[in-house]
């Protein structure tokens, strides 16, 4: 229905005067009235439809009963949801009003001969039907702003989907009930408070989103508007409060030092930790709610928290891929990029295009920016293409030449570039080297002077010829070989070379000495005089010697060096493997397999502490044989070993001196042994063994990374039990919160059960009252019947009140059966204050009176409702009703001389959102001191074995349930007052 169309009504009125409708009431209220006098019109009413609201009359032999409802209602053509209202001058049976709810009516109309009735009862609904068109159109343009945000946030979580689809859902559901049933606009309410929390949070990621997009905007920036996005989310009665941590750096909301923090989500990208988010709530706020942040929230939160995760990741690598470019356009190098597929050249830096003179127009053909001779020019190509399309490297030196002509010496690297495992493209990286080559050329000029240079100069220099022989060596060459000068003359380049990489040599060797471009720098192994195997670095270029071709080899020992870099990183790799989430046998056997890349390492083992057997066990090794495993499984506590372990040093010896180790290391072909106590908490849990078969003993700086190592172990096998403790703990953390929550359970409806037993004298007060009078009819009955003056009036008048104190007792029973039952599943409903206190005061005010407690009620009027659960609402006034009537009588008690009037006051009134009450009695009061305790579970001023200490707990709770608040003031021997306040309902506010 549109708001603007007029409300159609039927009267339908065979009396033809009981329904009448002034026609300046039609036109002022908007109404099409349409008007039944006789029967054959009504029939045809049966198949009308359109109409917003049917009116019938029954107090007439035309419509006699709820037959013509039923009707209505079983026809297929009639909408079955326009209200029905029937008219009656006169209150009939109930039969008859039951008979007529059952068959369809939706509401009951006595004295419809009085036009304002009528008038109110078409103008109350009315108005619901306006306030669901209202609804239907707000709901529209709900539907079409929720679009709108869908199309804006396409870039949002998978998460983000779901709740949109929750929502639209939602919106639907809560469409259909408004068109079915007035009722339920409650729900659509309490719905419709959701969306907007939804909707909150929708414009909060839609607004980090555009902040995230925004080019060039510094992450401080960044943060300070996102916190305030974040901020707005969490509204209540007062803002909530933002902190984000990020980098050590605080970005946060104004006055947030006096509020209190409720939770913290932690800011990750592929488990990397990058931040936190922290939520403050006023503190008044949290005394208003007493659970600010439910699961809905929280898992709101947790979507912020990986949307920032990833908006810091992008952000990041933006700002490198920044730095990298500018490293790249600032790069001396010549660096391209070229497409093996096509030829074409896809990115060269500026550097390329000014050392060779072109423009960028110039870089479509690859292939025509290397202007090297064409007998070269062939075969270069093919040894490229052939070493790059196999994932190699390729790397030389040649003549380029300029657009303008003029040569140049250029020394490239290309590199390829794979996509989809496939070489794709290639890298190339070059670099100006004409000044080298005349520097090169101008030290041939003199061998003398170059012979003299060559003796003095830092790095290693020989001449080799073709058959390998050495034509000159220099002292810093046989320094490093171990060989004399002389001794070095007479020794071919195979002697010094290690087995392993001869025929390498012997090739490289050849193609030089043929003038094939060969890789210059190389890194190798050689033998010295001692059988030690070194690492060189070493650098080649054609020359002559005595005017013969030979090649002259720059290198220099980097055996140290690279000892140095492989330990680094199989320190990388073992600190890589601290932040996974593993047990500790993976995590030992990922060490050791790191470690073993390592030469010297050829054995080893971890040793962990067992407190309780007072000994280290082995618990892994590699390269060991089983005898010697299992001859040192154990390192008892008084053992020497142990002893020099203790010390929490590190210890290296070879076994040669190293005489409290087993004997048997000699058999493995043990050599040396590095020993590193893992320390934590200045105490022992273990022991890192490392041994090498070989002569080869460890620098200081190899050791002190071996140390390095062993701490990061120390650190990796504490943090790993620290997780199993953490585990087991919140598993038993976990089942024992389930038992708590059980046995909760339990003693609250041991509490209910107490309450019950308050409850028991009024309620045999009134079962017996009832009682008495069926009692007294029955034997009136009887005495009549013996007398046989008996009319079927008097009879049916006596057995109407037997019947209907029958049903006063049943309602009685029913109501305790409902009220001790278990409420943990109960559903929300509306709750009317004042009955319920009344329905409370009506079972124990009897008992209560006897007990000379008078209870006084001044309950306001047209206080609405609250939403919650009239039987728990119930056991908050018994639980106030007992710990009143045990004041008030403890306070009896104290006065020897004069007794006192005990009363017990209660007052309701409201305001425009809250709904007040005010619980009071003169009894003995509660001490200052015990008030911040009051609603702690199982305190109890009571006296030993008098209660369980949770009435007040569970009070507490159920307020809180209902979105409620509970104060008490009291004063020693005077009064206690329990102020508590609900929120009234919004559709209560709405009808209003």
């Amino acid at each position: 229905m549109k708001i603007n169309s007029p409300f159609r009504v039927i009267l339908a009125d065979s009396s033809g005067g009981v329904l009448q409708v002034p026609q300046k009431e039609i036109q002022r209220r908007n109404l099409d009235v349409t008007r039944i006098t006789n029967v054959k019109a009504f029939d045809d009413l049966i198949n009308r439809k359109g109409f917003n609201l049917i009116f019938i009359c029954l107090d007439n032999d035309e419509f006699p009963d709820e037959k013509i409802v039923a009707a209505i209602r079983r026809s297929s053509k009639n909408n079955l949801d326009t209200p029905i209202v029937v008219s009656l001058t006169s209150h009939p049976e109930n039969k008859l009003i039951d008979r007529l709810y059952k068959a369809g009516t939706n509401d009951i109309v006595f004295d419809s001969g009085n036009e304002n009735h009528l008038l109110s009862k078409i103008y109350l609904f009315q108005q619901l039907f306006l306030k669901v068109a209202k609804l239907n159109q707000e709901n529209g343009a709900l539907r079409k702003k929720n679009a709108q945000l869908e199309k804006r946030n396409g870039k949002l979580t998978q998460q983000l989907k779901q709740d949109k689809i929750l929502l639209q859902k939602t919106y639907k559901e809560l469409s259909n009930e408004i068109d079915k049933n007035v009722n339920t606009i409650l729900k659509l309410n309490e719905q419709s408070l959701m969306l907007t929390e939804k909707v909150k949070e929708l414009d909060c990621l839609i607004a980090i989103a555009a902040y995230s997009e925004e080019e060039d905007t510094p992450m401080e920036t960044f943060f300070s508007k996102t916190v305030n996005s974040i901020a707005r989310a969490f509204h209540r009665d007062e803002k909530a409060l933002v902190e984000i941590i990020y980098n050590n750096q605080h970005f946060r909301s104004a006055n947030l030092k006096k509020a209190k923090k409720t939770y913290c989500m932690e800011i990750c990208f592929q488990q990397e930790h990058a931040g936190q988010i922290c939520i403050y709530y006023p503190l008044k706020t949290l005394e208003t709610f007493a659970n600010p942040f439910p699961p809905a929230k929280k898992q709101f939160l947790s979507t912020v928290a990986n949307n920032l995760g990833q908006i810091i990741r992008r952000k990041e690598v933006s700002k490198r891929l920044k730095i990298f470019q500018r490293a790249v356009d600032q790069s001396p190098l010549m660096i391209s990029v070229v497409n093996l597929k096509t030829k074409k050249i896809e990115f060269v830096n500026p550097m390329f295009t000014k050392m060779l003179g072109i423009s960028m127009e110039d870089t479509k053909n690859a292939e025509q920016l290397i202007n090297i001779s064409d007998r070269k020019l062939s075969a270069i190509r093919k040894e490229v293409k052939q070493t790059v399309l196999k994932g190699k490297t390729w790397k030389g030196t040649y003549q380029n030449k300029k657009k303008n002509g003029q040569r140049f010496w250029q020394r490239t690297a290309i590199y390829p570039l794979f996509e989809n495992g496939e070489v794709a493209y290639s890298l190339g990286i070059s670099e100006d080297i004409t000044g080298e080559v005349r520097i090169s050329k101008e030290l041939k000029i003199s061998r003398d002077s170059y012979e003299h240079i060559a003796r003095y100069v830092p790095s290693g220099i020989i001449i080799v010829n073709k058959q390998g022989r050495l034509l000159f060596a220099n002292e810093k060459a046989a320094a490093i070989t171990g060989y004399s000068v002389a001794e070095l003359y007479k020794t071919n380049i195979t002697t010094l070379t290690h087995p392993d990489v001869i025929e390498e040599t012997k090739t490289r060797l050849a193609a030089r000495l043929k003038g094939l471009e060969v890789k210059n720098n190389f890194e190798t192994r050689i033998v010295t005089k001692k059988g030690e195997t070194r690492t060189i670095e070493a650098s080649g270029v054609l020359t002559k010697w005595k005017d013969k071709t030979a090649d002259l080899i720059l290198f220099n020992d980097i055996t140290e060096k690279k000892h140095f870099s492989d330990l680094l990183n199989i320190q990388y790799s073992i600190d890589y493997l601290s932040t996974i989430p593993v047990g500790l046998d993976y995590a030992f056997a990922r060490i050791f397999e790191t470690l073993f890349r390592y030469e010297w390492i050829d054995a080893g083992g971890i040793y962990l502490m067992n407190e309780n057997a007072r000994r280290l066990e082995l618990v892994f090794n590699i390269g060991l044989s089983d005898g010697f495993v299992k001859a040192s499984r154990f390192v008892p506590k008084k053992s020497e070993r142990f002893k020099l372990v203790q010390q929490k040093k590190t210890l290296y010896h070879s076994c040669k001196n190293y005489i409290p180790f087993p004997k048997n290391l000699s058999d493995e072909g043990i050599k040396a042994i590095f020993i590193f106590p893992l320390v934590h908490d200045d105490s022992i849990i273990g022991v890192l063994n490392l041994a090498t078969r070989s002569e080869v003993e460890l620098t200081a700086h190899e050791r002190l990374i071996l140390e390095s190592i062993g701490n990061r172990i120390t650190q990796m096998i504490t943090l790993i039990n620290i997780q199993n403790e953490l585990k087991e703990k919140n598993q038993e953390l976990q089942q024992t919160l389930k038992d708590i929550q059980e046995k909760h359970q339990l003693l609250i409806q041991k509490s209910k059960l107490e309450s019950l037993g308050e409850m028991a004298a009024g309620v045999a007060h009134e079962i017996n009252q009832p009682l008495g009078i069926i009692f007294l009819s029955l034997e009136n009955i009887l005495f009549k019947l013996s007398g046989q003056d008996v009319s079927k009036k008097y009879l049916d008048k006596k057995l109407n009140s037997i019947s209907d104190n029958i049903k006063k007792i049943k309602e009685i029973i029913d109501h305790i059966r409902i009220f001790s039952r278990d409420q943990r599943s109960i559903i929300i409903e509306r709750v009317d204050i004042n009955d319920v206190i009344r329905k409370s005061c009506s079972t124990i005010e009897e008992h209560y009176y006897y007990n000379n407690i008078h209870i006084e009620l001044d309950l306001g009027e047209g206080l609405g409702f609250t939403l919650g659960n009239n039987s728990k609402m119930e056991q908050v006034m018994y639980n106030l009703f007992s710990n009143a009537k045990f004041a008030l009588e403890d306070k009896e008690s104290l006065l020897t001389d004069k007794s006192f009037d005990k009363k017990i006051r209660i007052r309701t009134h409201c305001n425009d959102e809250k709904i007040f009450v005010e619980f009071e009695d003169n009894g003995t009061g509660i001490e200052t001191d015990n008030l911040e305790n009051i609603f702690n579970p199982f305190f109890t001023t009571k006296p030993e074995g008098i209660g369980t200490g949770l009435g007040l707990s569970i009070v507490y709770g159920i307020i809180t349930e209902m979105k409620g608040a509970i104060r008490i003031e009291s004063k020693r021997k005077k009064f206690t007052r329990v102020n508590i306040e609900f929120p009234k309902s919004a559709f209560n506010k709405e009808m209003n």
